[in-house]
């Protein structure tokens, strides 16, 4: 060991390559002496086993990466949405993460974890004496010193990382999570925060807001103090909404229910509108569906309430003198069409149309009757058994906490999220740990981004292997190796509806007709005839769709399993007010190309848990 503490001048050195950017800079790639990566991985393998990192990191580590943090992001989004209470989500980025953080601090931590000395002293005089040399194409820059960071290339980089990182988490859990400093050593078991980092991809996520704002101040200075700086512009902040939101019906619709004056719901969903991307003429209902599905873009569309349900509403007191000489009397409130032939009729309108606002019927009471809490009805007897338990109070309920979250969102798209003052943009999608995730939780954008990259891959690579002539089989083992690697990247975390399998399948089915030379072709009658799917599928040496999910989704279905956010998604329940049709991660169905004595009775098994 003393003959290697004095390492040779060739092994502290590196050539560094500067591959340019697309949207500028450039990115370095380190190459290292063989001798030296062997050495550290020698170092790193013995070393690995004795450093324990936080449970939030998922990066560099055994059984754990992007998609382990992609679905624990998206399992903790849907229980949000479950609960009808509205997510907000910091995505960070660090200014050069890797190449600034102070490695004499992470060698001191390493020391405090059990590192050998012998290998410390090893690698620190390594690392501070390696001289980097700058190369781009066939020019050479000087050579320099580098005085922070791992050095690029470097076997024991990603180690080091998060030896940092673990170090600041630890730290900011004991300073922001009131638990005593369980968290800073077993992890995270709650359900309102979460904090996901993989490499130098890191999220906040929590349902408040105001310790959002502080957990952010709090973890920016932590990591300053270790040399990283947080990158403002590339930084987003989005606020996921519940999904549907069964609220009451707009003034104007409710008017037309009353006169029938106007157009009907139905009529204005057949309004023509086009699309501005691709100026297709389509109904105005499916305009939304239409910029999702086909243009992977999302727009965000906050629940819309009448004047009298949002929370700026000033209540106002009506008072009325009602002549029994009169069958009917007009509501007070202005604007307001709804006539009632009853007291009780009034007070149930007021409930439902104007619940912030109050009536005073004169001849029923010398005073106004004092409002449920439960339900926001006028009663004589509010508190009694027989108003709460009754269907009046259930349904007032229910439309109340419906209001109350739809107010929520709505002052939820006002927060604004600072970083050492500086405002963060609000977004609703950014990309974090590969993944594309939106505020409504729908994986359209994710399916796009990754259809995109399959298909240029796919075009680059066709043309290749036709060229070289290769035979089905080779088309299918480069298809399986680089398309479908880039086409289902992501998808453990996605909640797979029809239109998205379809989508799937289209583009596997061409691909595998194009691989096996069998594409559809006119019949006498002058019509198209497909080829055999199964055929096809088998030439190429391909799997079906379906086999090629439920494999990447059964992975992920045994990690998540010991997770604590699963077995707070499985006691979670659908609240009133929300979409029968919204489906999460949890209750979806696999779908296996098997035979049809081998799935359930409806012939799509559950996922499997161990």
């Amino acid at each position: 060991m003393t003959l290697l503490l004095a390492l040779p001048q060739e092994l502290c050195c590196c050539v560094q390559v500067m591959i340019p950017k697309p949207d500028g800079g450039s990115r370095g790639i380190g190459l290292l002496e063989a001798v030296l990566k062997v050495l550290e991985c020698i170092i790193n393998s013995r070393v690995t086993a004795k450093v324990k990192f936080h449970d939030c990191l998922h990066g560099f580590g055994a059984a754990r990466g992007t998609d382990t943090a992609q679905i624990e992001s998206k399992l903790f989004q849907q229980l949000a949405g479950t609960d009808q209470e509205t997510l907000f989500k910091a995505c960070l980025d660090w200014v050069k993460a890797f190449a600034t953080f102070h490695k004499e601090r992470a060698f001191k931590k390493l020391h405090e974890c059990g590192f050998p000395t012998k290998m410390l002293a090893l690698i620190a005089p390594q690392w501070d004496k390696m001289q980097v040399t700058p190369k781009q194409a066939d020019f050479f820059g000087m050579p320099f010193h580098q005085d922070s960071g791992q050095i690029t290339g470097s076997v024991l980089g990603p180690l080091i990382f998060d030896v940092v990182v673990d170090s600041v988490v630890r730290c900011w859990m004991t300073i922001v999570v009131d638990d005593g400093g369980t968290s800073a050593v077993t992890g995270l078991a709650v359900k309102e925060l979460l904090l996901p980092f993989c490499a130098d991809d890191g999220m906040v996520a929590s349902r408040d807001p105001a310790w959002l704002q502080e957990a952010l101040t709090a973890l920016v200075a932590l990591f300053q103090r270790a040399g990283l700086e947080i990158n403002v512009e590339k930084t987003k902040v989005m606020m996921c909404h519940p999904g549907f939101i069964k609220t009451h019906f707009s003034d104007a619709r409710h008017k037309r229910r009353i006169t029938g004056e106007g157009p009907s719901p139905q009529q204005q969903k057949k309004t023509a509108v086009t699309c501005p991307r691709c100026n297709k003429k389509m109904n105005k209902a499916s305009l939304l569906a239409h910029m999702e599905r086909i243009h992977g873009e999302l727009c965000v569309v906050p629940p819309e309430l009448p004047e009298a349900f949002l929370a700026s509403h000033q209540p106002r007191a009506c008072v009325i003198n009602w002549p029994r000489v009169h069958k009917k009397w007009a509501c007070p409130v202005e604007d307001c069409p709804c006539k009632a032939s009853m007291n009780a009729n009034f007070h149930d309108h007021f409930m439902h149309r104007h619940p912030c606002d109050s009536i005073h019927v004169t001849d029923e009471s010398l005073e106004p009757w004092n409002k449920c809490e439960l339900c926001s009805l006028q009663c004589p007897l509010p508190a009694w058994r027989s108003h709460t338990e009754s269907a009046t109070c259930v349904r007032g309920r229910i439309a109340k906490r419906s209001r109350d979250t739809a107010n929520k969102i709505l002052q939820a798209d006002e927060q604004v999220f600072t970083v050492d003052g500086t405002p963060v943009e609000s977004v609703g999608s950014f990309r974090c740990s590969g993944r594309q995730e939106a505020w409504n939780d729908s994986d359209w954008g994710a399916l796009h981004a990754d259809l995109r990259r399959a298909r240029y891959k796919w075009h680059k690579l066709s043309k290749l292997l036709h060229r070289e002539g290769a035979n089905p089989m080779i088309f299918g083992m480069f298809h399986k190796a680089v398309v479908q690697t880039v086409l289902l990247f992501g998808c453990e975390s996605w909640t797979v509806t029809d239109a998205m399998w379809t989508v799937l399948k289209g583009f596997h089915h061409r691909a595998a007709g194009r691989m096996a030379d069998m594409m559809a072709c006119r019949g006498p009658g002058g019509g198209w005839i497909p080829p055999s799917l199964e055929e096809a599928l088998k030439k190429a040496g391909l799997h079906a769709m379906e086999h090629c999910v439920s494999k990447r989704q059964q992975r992920t279905v045994d990690h998540i399993s010991a997770r604590p956010v699963l077995a707070h998604c499985m006691a979670a329940s659908r609240k009133p007010g929300a979409s029968s049709k919204t489906i999460c991660w949890w209750d979806q169905k696999r779908r296996q190309a098997t035979p049809v004595d081998e799935q359930g009775e409806d012939g799509t098994p559950g996922l499997q848990r161990p």
